[in-house]
């Protein structure tokens, strides 16, 4: 180590040449870095969908899910699938064990779905599979006018898009919302009777007579030209004018129009876009991965502007989301605080080392910075909230080394050494405990790197980025601070001052401790009590809800068959937000759900009795108003508001979640045999729940029986006439659904031509004649068949291969998730509920999940700084000794969080957990000193009260260095981070200023005079 110094005193020159080449790069790989406004996370989720034309929840169940659930359970890492049975369509989420090998799983689901998809009834369309589940919209774009149609928002849209995707760094551009027309031929049911062909016939007539078939080449004189036959329909009086038979009375031609109406309909879609209530088409914008957005953002900003100038002043265009802009604002307020934290560190170390000693000491913090940012860019590490958070907790540490380096040096100079070789052995003689402590540091920080779940994935740049800054700035002190020390330093001017009155205070409560040893470790252990009840007493959160803007709501309509039910109730929610004077835009989609606008939005399946709502929040004058009200209360109340108004129906206001999406707080999971039986309990247990103290939107996703029709026909007869089971429900599904038979192109587009009938009561079901193919006899359906009323399940549910339903509790201002769970099993006798298995599955389970995780990391962490004090110290006891300092840090974490009145979330509970490696360098610093100190001849007291005495002033620059630097990112206002600053803060101020006291005392406990010194 000493020749390194050596070179880099002698080489100074090239020293600092190199130095500012790094901090060079580091600044351009800053410039350049991809930045995002949330960590990426590849969370091991799939979604399975099949469209099943006609086919009741309970077929498809049958038919098609419970074979998708066979399928998937083969696959390696399966976890668990969780089913939606619907009419007509099938929707499987399947997750697999965090740590499965994920690509390796989805090349086996394609696999396996392609085999199963001949398995399946040949009305399936082909099976889709989205493993992309976590892809996040960076840009979504309203177009909504009262003069314009949907055609002319949707063109308009098309115009922007072709105008955006050419951006480098877009990686697509989707427009939803868009209702499509169609062509429809109506067929008049009762002619249709009276002529001796069937809906099925006339639907194989159509696409005949709009073909196109390749037909070869013709020789001519000598050279082969090609020959096409053109066959398609090129407008709506073609299609009228076709000729589908000849009338059995008078022999006549029979034309198309005799008995069908032609014309231009809206396609009957189940899925529109609305922007603050009116129609509105939705582009929506992916970026590439590892981009920088807010560069891309800067071209997609000019591309808008310029396409908006051009428009008219009455169709309204609005970017409800615009994650380029909000990554601009997160960084630079983050940013920001890590400036403001920089000049807080400069400060303190100025005040308590002299000005020189400070400027030195200062270039830790740019140097580490700037390097630690090449680091970054080689290790794929973007610029987000965590990771810019991760320097702001460094940031206090980076100057640490170089504080002690630089104090070391300081002292040999006082004491006459020469300045070469001041520098060289100061450095030199606390280079090993320096690493020691930086070791133990990082010791502390690995483990949160291998947390096994979505959660650890979220946080994993933090400790990553802690351990590199650290890293960078061990070197940074021993190879950069001698140099510039031996430049610019020399003997210090106020070395004979006084001792002051916070050293001479440390150095009488020392006394005092070993005074009154066991009075001492009373209060002491009556302290750790305390904290302990503290802690006990902590309301316990798995992460906060996000920093934005935004808050959904989610709406589902009693009547799961009709979107014009959804519409209506999205309608009256939209008489009560128009009054909301902090709501600036709501963007509503109705048939399903929004794209996905937030890293851990839910996935909502396309239904028609779903809606969902995304709110843009003034902020500011949220928080500019007298009621001290938040982003959590003001949902909370105005979910108040609609549930007072909306009736037919559920209106959630919903938060947007951090790291892994929960949904509601408390869920307990039915899982059953009998839909009938699962129902029940779903309702009493919605009702038990309910008088719970602290639950609040109390519900259940139990889909209660709807009634329908079902045709039951009579086979025999049926099969005496030549009529099959495809004659009877072709011609009914034709005739009811329609379906497209071809596609007709016309000037402005492509649309569809889709034969129905005019049937549209029961009776008129009836009296539909059915065709026998093979005897072409023809017969109201009512001959052959009994129609019936029954009822059926709208949904079908499923879980791990159990029918399932939950009932789901949201948390009131002032509760926790975790007592409230506690409060209902309480409630819950299993005897009460036969036939059923209860599996809670809501924040409770993660927090004993992932905080497990954490202990479990914290065991190894520990294991880590035992095995790194071991060896430097060469004794077992006094790695224990400086052990004992993380105890003494839990006190401060738990008190601070405890009288501040914060919550236990993960992100606190990683940071408690983080001082493991932190709170012990003081005292590695202390224990060192000790035994340098006894190693001339002093006795055990005596060397403890030098040690403190002249290892005060590093210990207590680097602990408030430390503390100063996290300041900014406490005041932050970030729900994420402030706790876990706290905690921090308050452990690291409480650690160290009983290490100067129990630490010397259990040194002096626990050794004499006489004992060899380590």
């Amino acid at each position: 180590m000493r020749r390194w110094i050596e070179a880099a005193i002698l080489n100074r020159k090239i020293t600092l040449f190199v130095l500012v080449l790094l901090i060079a790069a580091g600044a351009y790989n800053f410039y350049i870095s991809p930045r995002q406004e949330y960590p990426e996370i590849n969370a091991p989720v799939a979604m399975i969908s099949v469209i099943y034309p006609g086919a009741s929840p309970s077929e498809v169940e049958d038919r098609v899910t419970s074979k998708i659930v066979s399928e998937v359970e083969e696959i390696e890492g399966y976890d668990y699938a969780y089913t939606y049975s619907f009419n007509s369509a099938s929707v499987t989420f399947l997750r697999l064990i965090y740590g499965t090998e994920v690509q390796t799983a989805w090349n086996d689901l394609e696999d396996r779905m392609d085999i199963l998809q001949s398995e399946l009834p040949p009305e399936c369309q082909a099976i889709q599979t989205n493993t992309d589940l976590v892809e996040t919209a960076g840009l979504m774009v309203t177009l909504s006018g009262e003069n314009y149609t949907y055609n002319e928002l949707n063109d308009l849209a098309l115009q922007l898009k072709d105008e955006l995707k050419s951006i480098q760094g877009v990686k697509r551009f989707e427009i939803m919302g868009k209702q499509e027309r169609e062509v429809v031929v109506e067929v008049n049911y009762k002619k249709l009777n009276a002529v001796g062909i069937s809906m099925r016939e006339l639907f194989g007539m159509l696409q005949a007579q709009n073909v196109e078939i390749p037909s070869g080449q013709i020789e001519q004189q000598g050279t082969s030209v090609n020959l096409r036959t053109s066959g398609r329909l090129t407008s709506l009086d073609q299609i009228r004018s076709l000729n589908i038979g000849v009338s059995p009375q008078s022999g006549q031609t029979i034309f198309l129009s005799e008995i069908a109406e032609v014309s231009f309909q809206d396609a009957d879609t189940s899925y529109k876009i609305l922007q603050n209530g009116e129609n509105a088409i939705l582009l929506t914008g992916y970026f590439q991965k590892n981009e920088n957005v807010v560069l891309v953002g800067d071209e997609v900003d000019q591309v808008i502007s310029r396409f908006q100038e051009s428009l008219p002043s009455d169709l309204k265009i609005e970017r409800v989301l615009d994650q380029p802009e909000n990554v601009r604002k997160s960084v630079n307020d983050f940013m920001m605080n890590l400036l403001q934290g920089v000049v807080f560190v400069l400060v303190v170390v100025l005040l308590g080392m002299g000005l020189k000693n400070a400027l030195i000491v200062s270039t830790a913090i740019p140097a580490s910075i700037m390097i630690s940012f090449i680091f970054m860019g080689y290790l794929g590490i973007e610029l987000h909230q965590i990771s810019i958070a991760a320097l702001i907790v460094a940031l206090g540490m980076l100057v640490d080394n170089a504080i002690v380096i630089i104090d070391s040096i300081q002292v040999k100079l006082d004491v006459g050494f020469d300045r070469a070789e001041a520098c060289v052995s100061g450095a030199r003689e606390v280079a090993v405990p320096v690493l020691t402590s930086t070791l133990t540091t990082i010791g502390a920080f690995l483990p949160f790197m291998l947390l096994p779940s979505i959660a650890g994935e979220y946080i994993a740049s933090l400790p990553s980025i802690i351990m590199i800054s650290l890293s960078v700035s061990y070197l940074v002190a021993i190879l950069i601070i001698p140099p510039l020390a031996y430049m610019f330093l020399g003997p210090s001017k106020t070395s004979g001052r006084g001792k002051g009155v916070i050293r001479l205070f440390f150095e009488r409560a020392l006394l005092a401790a070993f005074r009154f040893r066991v009075l001492t470790l009373i209060l002491v252990l009556a302290t750790l009590g305390f904290t302990i009840y503290a802690g006990l007493s902590l309301n316990l959160k798995f992460f906060p809800y996000a920093d934005t803007d935004k808050i959904y709501i989610d709406v589902r309509s009693e009547n799961a068959s009709s979107i014009e039910t959804t519409e209506a109730l999205v309608k009256d929610v939209h008489q009560i937000l128009s009054a909301e004077r902090l709501i600036l835009s709501n963007t509503t989609a109705v048939g399903g759900g929004l794209p996905k606008f937030y890293n851990t939005l839910p996935i909502v399946p396309n239904s028609n009795d779903k809606a969902q709502m995304m709110l843009r929040v003034d902020m500011e004058a949220l928080a500019s108003g007298n009621s001290g009200m938040t982003l959590e209360t003001y949902a909370a109340e105005l979910q108040q508001k609609l549930d007072h108004v909306v009736t037919g129906g559920r209106v959630s206001v919903k938060l947007l979640e951090q790291a892994e999406p929960i949904g509601a707080p408390v869920q307990l999971r039915l899982l059953g045999s009998d839909l009938d039986q699962l129902g029940e309990a779903a309702e009493k247990l919605q009702k038990l729940i309910s008088q719970v103290e602290g639950t609040a939107k109390v519900d259940t996703d139990f889909e209660n029986r709807v009634f329908e029709y079902v045709v039951k026909p009579d086979l025999e007869l049926a099969g005496s006439l030549g009529m099959t089971q495809y004659d009877l429900q072709s011609e009914i599904s034709l005739a009811l659904r329609g379906q497209a038979a071809t596609t007709i192109r016309l000037d402005d587009g492509d649309y569809d031509i889709v034969l129905k009938s005019n049937v549209a009561s029961l009776d008129d079901l009836r009296n539909l004649k059915i065709k026998a193919a093979a005897s072409d006899l023809k017969v109201p359906l009512e001959t052959v068949s009994e129609i019936a009323l029954a009822s059926e399940y709208a949904v079908i549910k499923s879980y791990k291969g159990d029918l399932a339903t939950v009932v789901m509790s949201d948390i009131a201002p002032g509760y926790n998730a975790v007592d409230i769970q506690k409060a209902i099993v309480e409630q819950i006798d299993p005897a009460d509920y036969p036939g059923i298995a209860f599996k809670f599955d809501g924040e409770n389970e993660k927090i004993v999940e992932n905080f497990g995780n954490i202990g479990s990391s914290a065991v190894l962490a520990v294991m880590l700084v035992y095995s790194v004090l071991l060896f430097q110290f060469r004794s077992f006891t006094q790695p224990l000794i400086i052990l004992l300092t993380i105890p003494l840090s839990a006190i401060g974490s738990f008190l601070g969080l405890y009288f501040l009145g914060f919550e236990l979330s993960f992100v606190a509970m990683l940071g408690i957990v983080s001082l493991l490696g932190i709170v012990v360098n003081n005292a590695i610093v202390l224990i060192d000193f000790i035994n340098a100190e006894r190693s001339e001849g002093k006795s055990v007291k005596t060397a403890c009260v030098d040690a403190v005495e002249k290892r005060f002033r590093p210990i207590m620059l680097t602990t408030i260095t430390t503390v100063i630097g996290l300041v900014p990112l406490a005041l932050s206002g970030s729900a994420l981070f402030v706790p876990m600053s706290v905690a921090l803060m308050s452990g690291l101020m409480v650690s160290t200023l009983l290490t100067l006291i129990i630490i010397p005392m259990v040194y002096l406990w626990t050794h004499r005079d006489n004992d060899p010194i380590v």
